[in-house]
């Protein structure tokens, strides 16, 4: 679980190392599928999109930031298949793990 931390006797989630690990295995799996499988550019833009989004939560001080976070990561697994699997992984991975990197760094085989 991400740690908490109290400011100014408020509640801030304060995210965890396997948040970054998330958003770098959705960048690292983005620039694979755009150099590797030809993900288009408007695609790419629309998993950028969400890798910025995912950003300014890690920066957020709402309570419900670690919910969105792993929403986001569902809804980019949901509309990219490439992504299959990536908010399992965020739910699965431990604290000081590399689950979340190496799993999603594995080409998927297609259908």
């Amino acid at each position: 679980m991400p740690s908490e931390t109290l400011s100014n006797n408020n509640k801030t989630w304060f995210p965890s190392p396997k948040e970054l690990r998330s958003l770098h295995g959705v960048l690292t799996r983005a620039r694979f599928e755009a150099y590797q499988n030809g993900l288009s550019g408007n695609d790419l833009g629309k998993v950028l999109d969400e890798a910025e989004y995912l950003v300014t939560l890690l920066m957020s001080s709402e309570a419900d930031a670690e919910e969105l976070f792993y929403g986001t990561l569902q809804h980019l697994e949901n509309r990219f298949p490439a992504f299959e699997g990536i908010a399992a992984r965020y739910a699965n991975d431990a604290e000081g793990g590399t689950v979340a990197v190496a799993s999603i760094l594995t080409p998927k085989s297609r259908k």
